[in-house]
C-alpha cells in the first residue's frame, strides 16, 4: 500500500512498475485522513479476500440484519456439514435444483451477505425482496456467459435489476 500511497501523493509511479495514467494525479496533492484510511482498509480487504475465481457466484449484501434474521425470512433451515463438504468438492456433480438452495450466510458490520460461488440464487428475485423488507439489498451474480448482472432490491420490491456492478449511484434515492 506504501508504493499506492506514494503514486496518489506525489503522481510518480511506484519504481520498475508502469504509471497506469487514468487519471491525472497533480503534484504534492495529500490525502485526507478519512481517504488514507479508506485506501488502507480497501487492501485490508483485499488481501483478505485472496485471489478466488468469481465467475459464476452469486450475493445478496443486506443492509441492517443479521444472518438469523436472513435465514428466517428466508424460511431456510441449516445444511449438515457432510453436505456442504460434498458439494463444495465438486457443486457441478448436483443438479441445479439441488445445488441452488445450498446459500451461504454471514454476518458483517451493517448487515450480512449470502453468497453462493456456484450460482445465482442469491440475487434471485425471489430472494431480493424477502431480504429487503424494511431495508435495502443489493445482488450480484457474476454470470460467466455475459458478464455481471446487479440488483436492487429495497422495501421488499426490485427496483433496479440487470445492472452494471459498480454503477453510479442514484442521486434522487435517498439512503436507508
Amino acid at each position: 500500500m506504501a508504493a499506492v500511497h506514494q503514486q496518489l501523493v506525489t503522481g510518480a509511479a511506484e519504481p520498475g512498475r508502469p504509471t497506469p495514467g487514468l487519471f491525472p494525479v497533480p503534484e504534492r496533492v495529500c490525502l485526507t485522513d478519512a481517504e488514507r484510511a479508506a485506501a488502507q482498509e480497501a487492501n485490508r480487504l483485499i488481501t483478505a479476500l485472496g485471489a478466488f475465481d468469481y465467475d459464476g457466484t452469486g450475493l445478496a449484501c443486506v443492509a441492517g440484519i443479521d444472518a438469523d434474521e436472513a435465514v428466517r425470512r428466508l424460511e431456510a433451515a441449516p445444511v449438515e456439514d457432510e453436505v456442504i463438504n460434498e458439494s463444495l468438492e465438486d457443486p457441478y456433480e448436483y443438479g441445479m435444483d439441488e445445488s441452488l438452495q445450498i446459500i451461504g450466510v454471514t454476518f458483517v458490520p451493517g448487515g450480512c451477505v449470502m453468497t453462493q460461488p456456484w450460482g445465482y440464487a442469491p440475487q434471485m428475485p425471489g430472494v431480493l425482496p424477502r431480504l429487503s423488507a424494511d431495508t435495502v439489498c443489493y445482488g450480484l451474480y457474476s454470470d460467466p456467459k455475459s458478464s455481471s448482472q446487479g440488483s436492487i432490491a429495497r422495501h421488499g420490491t426490485v427496483e433496479g435489476w440487470d445492472l452494471h456492478p459498480g454503477g453510479g449511484p442514484d442521486e434522487n434515492v435517498a439512503p436507508v
